[in-house]
């Protein structure tokens, strides 16, 4: 549907709802949980919410035909969008500061705690992809012999869940680069959070 609810938590009822032009996909908070950000399929879009008013604020069109997710740093300067490439948003201005080019279609971004790097799943390449803030750039590139397409980290940085459809869970170590265990039984797995403190991560199964 063209509009995102805004749910009360304690009563579990919808108080608002945000009509939109386009399709929203997901929706992120800022680190204060002053804003959120709508990330549109197609076109590529950010929309920016005020959570006390509940209304949109900004927006910007940002040069992606399709968008699959996107992650805002811990000190909410930056944005990073994942689709054809990834597209660096500063939040201060809402505007396309910098497009990193991928070889393939970015799927899964998510910042490390501290700020400092963006990892990267790829779709269609075994690719795994650590981006520098500071510059905006590839930092490193990393063959781990199989294509992800989400990822979730872990609230120390020392570990990253990484799935796609069809595989198990992998769980990469930040520290020595390489994927450290898989976790059985866990094939199908199309989204991927953790709580607040990483004791428990959690796993959308795609059934069909």
């Amino acid at each position: 549907s063209s509009s995102v609810s805004v749910i009360d938590t304690e009563t579990l009822t919808e108080v608002k709802r945000i009509n939109t032009v386009n399709e929203p996909l997901r929706v992120t908070f800022n680190a204060d949980g002053s804003r959120a950000y709508i990330l549109f399929h197609r076109p590529g879009t950010i929309a920016e919410i005020d959570t006390s008013t509940h209304t949109q604020l900004r927006s910007v069109a940002i040069p992606l035909s399709s968008s699959f997710d996107f992650t805002i740093s811990p000190d909410n300067r930056w944005l990073y969008a994942a689709g054809e490439n990834v597209v660096v948003i500063d939040l201060k201005t809402l505007t396309v500061h910098k497009i990193i080019l991928t070889e393939s279609t970015a799927s899964g971004v998510a910042f490390s705690p501290d700020g400092v790097s963006v990892y990267v799943t790829v779709s269609y390449s075994t690719k795994f992809l650590i981006l520098d803030v500071a510059t905006h750039s590839i930092r490193r590139s990393i063959d781990l012999g199989k294509n992800y397409q989400t990822i979730a980290i872990s609230k120390n940085g020392a570990f990253i869940y990484l799935a796609r459809i069809y595989e198990n869970i992998f769980v990469f170590n930040t520290k020595t680069e390489k994927i450290m265990t898989e976790i059985s039984g866990t094939t199908m797995s199309s989204a991927l959070c953790m709580n607040s403190n990483s004791t428990r991560a959690y796993a959308c199964i795609f059934l069909y």
